[in-house]
């Protein structure tokens, strides 16, 4: 039977979902010289990139240029906005009517040398009524300028066309035995690549979507108005608002920091967009000005999917989750992901310590119903033993302490040697220091010392002593009535659940903090922190911060990722005042930190790396003590011999 054809309504959204699964064209153009095949998992996974070969740890992958590449807001005063580079900044000058003009408005453009102004001046003075008035529609709306600039370049080069033509590259070879394959091409991503990213304007939120809607109206009546004027050559009309919003959706999704550092600019690279999430991913991309590179940061099997990370690598599954939700619209089923939490380093991210068996965190329970319910059973176990050896005494008559049974509810684990745990090998201690040593500057408090991813991992003794009936009890203070099961709480806020001894606790204590409170805690904290850090207040910032990089009096865990968190701005503000063993102890606690939670090189990790090399160099020259300085030689010939390796197979060998 031959179907005759016949509108379809859901047609559009068809073509629109096959759109967004299929090869972007400029990577299907130059597939055969890239090591890699481009694939597609299904609508929860996106697109795939499956290695075609063996990659070694530092293999060039792919090679993209930017099809947008503009400065952002905060550095459009002094750095070229064709390449990035840094400028003399320029003062804002009064325009026709009084207004302040030229860098006070961060959308009008300046370069820093004829190349990179020549090619872009004829258009630049086109475009000059239309950046003018996005500024405007920037203030009105209280949007992003960057967003409208952004949205407006794109629908001014248009929604559909052929690909780019690749860069020139080197000619593919046949690779030997054991050889690594030939750098991929430059891939060059064109118009007809947008249309097959993800854009989802309504899953974007509803608060941002409520202030960009009235604001892209305008954006298209400024359009409308240049197409109006007949000065762009090829530009008839633009397009309609569904597009604008789906590009806007777009490119908050896709834009990614670049420059000399991430935030001197902001540029849309659609060939990232071929490779799949993974919150342990075995790629990684830097981006440089117009160019962004990806590089395996693990030896890769032929067969295994490359894969990057799109989420922040340090927060707890839930952020995670969420986060990749929001923005790219995929859920993450990597390994790290999927499996247990009880057995994962991500369960340190979020968890308290246990004060009942003091080794391992509690989390909060996946199932509150069976927690509450296991809850109930513990407290009565609980008085059963309880009550069990007193009243065997009764019936003795033996003698007062006899027959008596630790009951702190600790089970086997409850008289643990407070540092019991595993602890990091790796740290480097400050064997043999001097005391005088300790203090890099004259005048300053000795270095305190900060705890080791690993090493006195359990809360102190006198207060895990104290809080355990705490615990157990669900905060009762009473030690006279054990025979007696805790009558329920209240308000017991959300169960949580050791992932060892498996006992449960209310997240809100009656008395002292449950575990949901010391995290609410902890997130106040870290915004109060961060605030003063932002305002400069440095002294009341590190105050703060260091009450959480002590983990709250030790009630969080070392790799919790507010502890985590705190450290940085901590090290920054150090590394200001010229404290060279804290810049030192910090970033050493950084680096092991985050390579206890992510088993491969990031960028992060590189970051403090280099501090740690920079602190242990500048010690080893500088320290009054013989014996000091041959220390931290030694430590710093040992951290810089890793620190060489990363960056050669992060970036590349230097050229």
């Amino acid at each position: 039977m031959v179907r005759t054809s016949s509108p379809n309504p859901k047609s559009p959204a068809k073509s629109k979902a096959s759109k967004q699964q299929q090869t972007l064209p400029s990577v299907a153009a130059v597939q055969d010289a890239l090591p890699w095949t481009p694939g597609h998992g299904g609508r929860a996974v996106g697109r795939t990139a499956v290695a075609d070969t063996d990659l070694p740890a530092g293999c060039l992958v792919m090679q993209e240029r930017a099809l947008l590449l503009i400065p952002r807001s905060g550095t459009a005063s002094h750095v070229c906005h064709a390449c990035l580079e840094p400028m003399m900044p320029a003062k804002a000058q009064k325009g026709p009517g009084g207004a302040e003009d030229g860098t006070s408005n961060p959308l009008l453009p300046r370069y820093c040398s004829r190349a990179c102004a020549a090619p872009r001046l004829l258009r630049d003075g086109h475009l000059l009524p239309l950046r003018r008035g996005l500024a405007d529609i920037s203030r009105e709306h209280g949007v992003d300028p960057e967003l409208l600039h952004l949205v407006a370049l794109l629908d001014l080069d248009g929604g559909t066309g052929a690909p780019a033509a690749p860069a020139p590259g080197p000619a593919p070879a046949e690779p030997g035995a054991g050889a690594p394959p030939p750098p991929p091409l430059v891939v060059a991503c064109g118009p007809a690549d947008v249309a097959c990213l993800h854009s989802s304007w309504d899953k974007r939120p509803a608060p941002w979507r409520g202030a960009l809607g009235p604001a892209l109206r305008a954006v298209h009546a400024e359009l409308a108005a240049l197409a109006a004027g007949g000065k762009l050559a090829g530009y008839a009309a633009p397009g309609t608002l569904p597009e604008l919003q789906a590009r806007a959706a777009m490119l908050a999704t896709n834009l990614v920091g670049t420059g000399p550092s991430t935030e001197a600019g902001l540029a849309l690279f659609p060939g990232l967009a071929s490779f799949s999430h993974s919150c342990m991913p075995n790629c990684i991309w830097i981006a440089a000005g117009d160019t962004v590179y990806v590089r395996a940061v693990t030896p890769i099997k032929a067969g295994e999917p490359l894969t990057l990370s799109f989420a922040p690598l340090y927060e707890p599954r839930s952020v995670r989750k969420q986060t990749l939700a929001m923005e790219r619209g995929v859920s993450c089923a990597c390994t790290r992901c999927v499996s247990p939490l009880a057995t994962s380093s991500d369960r340190f991210l979020e968890g308290v310590w246990c004060l009942a068996c003091r080794r391992d965190v509690l989390v909060e329970a996946a199932n509150q119903e069976s927690a509450a319910a296991e809850y109930e059973a513990q407290a009565c176990e609980r008085e059963r033993r309880a009550a069990g050896p007193h009243a065997a005494r009764l019936g003795r008559g033996g003698g007062k302490h006899k027959g008596r049974k630790a009951t702190g509810g600790g089970g086997a684990a409850a008289g643990a040697a407070p540092g019991a745990s595993a602890a990091g090998a790796g740290y480097v201690e400050e064997e043999g220091m001097p005391a005088g040593e300790e203090t890099p500057v004259a005048g300053h408090e000795s270095v305190p010392s900060t705890p080791r991813p690993g090493a006195a991992d359990s809360p102190p003794a006198a207060e895990a002593q104290a809080a355990d009936h705490s615990q157990c009890c669900g905060g009762h203070g009473d030690h006279s009535h054990h025979h007696h099961a805790p009558p329920p709480l209240t308000f017991p806020g959300k169960w949580w659940k050791c992932c060892g001894c498996g006992s449960v606790a209310p997240g809100v204590a009656e008395q002292g903090l449950g575990p949901q409170q010391l995290v609410q805690r902890a997130d106040l904290l870290w915004q109060q922190g961060l605030m003063l850090h932002n305002m400069k207040a440095y002294s009341q910032s590190e105050q703060i911060l260091r009450v959480l990089c002590a983990g709250l009096a030790g009630r969080l865990h070392p790799l919790h990722a507010r502890v985590i968190d705190a450290l940085t701005p901590l090290l920054n503000i150090n590394i200001q005042r010229g404290e060279t063993v804290t810049v030192f102890n910090l970033a050493l606690q950084l680096w092991e930190a985050e390579r206890s939670i992510v088993d491969r090189p990031t960028l992060t990790q590189l970051t403090y790396l280099g501090a740690l090399v920079e602190a242990a160099h500048h010690k080893a020259t500088h320290a009054n003590s013989s014996v000091v300085r041959k220390q931290f030689d030694r430590k710093y010939k040992l951290a810089h011999s890793e620190l060489v390796f990363l960056r050669k197979m992060m970036l590349g060998p230097e050229e």
